[in-house]
């Protein structure tokens, strides 16, 4: 497709199957998959579809996708959190007639390849867990399954899914579970909400022991937010649904929202060593700020917290040129052809700066934290800071280009989803720097 002209229609979500398929190379198996898709055509002066646009002149296309090359598992269990269904969207309370029914979550767990030592005899080492509250497509959609997989230590990432207004959530009565002859009265309904999905230390359990086949002692050594996954390490946290004692990190990407202050002034209380960190990359609606107060690091609600660490990401060119260059590239590769046409300057801009682009989970986004929290800097790795200085003129280029680059963001869908202009500063975090303190 030709994003400048073209777009999917908004009930795809992109080229790929979210949960399954790898975006990045490095991510991807050899086994391939066939996905027959359909584009539509841009109204005549459109940059971008509205949503009312009917699918003009459709074209049928089939490209190939490619499952992941990292063994992820997938798992049901209750949400230990109340949900917070609406009616509509508009009312202030939670919808009275379900308020005590319960619903499922998706979990998804992604070894180390170095935990294989746990099942050998005589080991003594202990799983390092990591849990990242998001989407629930994090590991494929943002490439994260990598960094899992590539711990050094024996590790294990466990995704827990977000729930968003949009989604179709099927409520079980707690009050009529069933019997074996009559199934448990249930409704499907549109959330039209957003609200946490948790975790508890049954459902780790329970998760380790199908991952590995046998129970595994561990510790849960990082808790991480992106997205609205703020609810659900939120719902955790002041629940006391999991232990503390071996925390290491909290990390914040992009969602330092007012009602996380209690949550992490508590963790910090109980354990000071703890290190939480926060990336900030967008405006008002991604994080809090003081009321009528330019959208900067020194300006949010959570701002200025002593022994707390702030990544600033805002209206950062290197950044933004860097992760949204590596994703247009992947996305007109010969194996993975999304795109598969580009303006001749667009194209010759690109080409120049993904030449220059440092492999994915080498950038360290701000060298002074990276040596406070990990230490050294290791060769092998460049600061952000340096590929912009490197990087300076093509930068302005790329940015001169800022229309075209968010139409193949957004009409091809290449974040898994329709995101509008500006919306890919938040998209883009995890794909650039999950590899930094999340594993």
């Amino acid at each position: 497709m030709n994003p400048t002209t073209h777009y999917f229609p908004r009930d795809f979500h992109g080229a790929r199957d979210l949960g399954e398929d790898a975006f990045f190379a490095s991510d991807r198996s050899l086994t391939s998959v066939l996905r027959t898709i359909q584009v539509c055509e841009l109204q005549p002066g459109r940059r971008f579809p509205m949503d009312k646009d009917s699918c003009g002149n459709p074209i049928t296309a089939v490209i190939p996708g490619f499952r992941n090359r990292f063994a992820a598992s997938t798992y049901e269990y209750t949400n230990p959190l109340q949900h917070a269904r609406k009616r509509t969207r508009q009312d202030r309370f939670p919808d009275p007639e379900i308020r005590s029914w319960t619903h499922n979550v998706n979990y998804t767990s992604i070894a180390s390849s170095s935990a294989s030592v746990l099942t050998t005899i005589g080991n003594t080492k202990r799983l390092r867990v990591s849990i990242l509250f998001g989407t629930g497509t994090e590991a494929t959609r943002h490439g994260v399954g990598l960094f899992a997989l590539e711990a050094p230590e024996p590790a294990l990432l466990i995704i827990v899914e977000g729930i968003e207004p949009e989604y179709l959530i099927t409520f079980f009565n707690p009050a009529n579970p069933g019997i074996m002859t009559a199934p448990p009265e249930s409704r499907e309904l549109l959330a039209n909400n957003r609200w946490g999905a948790g975790i508890n230390e049954v459902i780790i359990k329970n998760i380790i022991s199908h991952h590995f086949g046998r129970p595994v002692d561990y510790d849960i050594v990082v808790c991480a937010a992106f997205s609205t996954g703020y609810l659900g390490l939120y719902g955790v946290i002041s629940n006391n649904l999991i232990p503390i004692q071996s925390l290491e990190r909290v990390i914040i990407y992009d969602c330092l929202y007012s009602l996380l202050g209690q949550p992490l002034s508590y963790v910090k209380r109980a354990k000071p060593t703890v290190e939480i960190i926060c990336y900030v990359a967008t405006g008002r609606g991604g994080n809090d700020y003081l009321p009528q107060q330019p959208e900067r690091i020194r300006n949010l609600v959570l701002g200025n917290i002593p022994g707390w660490r702030y990544i600033d990401l805002i209206s950062n060119p290197a950044y933004h040129t860097l992760a949204s260059s590596r994703v247009i590239d992947q996305a007109r590769s010969h194996e993975n052809p999304i795109i598969t046409q580009l303006p001749v300057d667009f194209e010759r801009i690109l080409n120049d700066v993904t030449t220059r682009l440092p492999s994915r989970g080498t950038v360290v986004s701000d060298p002074g934290i990276y040596k406070k929290v990990r230490g050294s800097i290791p060769s092998t790795k460049v600061t952000l800071m340096e590929f912009g200085i490197a990087n300076g003129n093509r930068i302005g280029l790329w940015f001169g280009q800022i229309t075209t680059v968010r139409q193949c963001l957004g009409n091809a869908e290449l974040l898994g989803w329709p995101s509008p202009p500006g919306e890919e500063w938040h998209d883009m975090i995890l794909i650039e720097f999950a590899w930094e303190y999340l594993i």
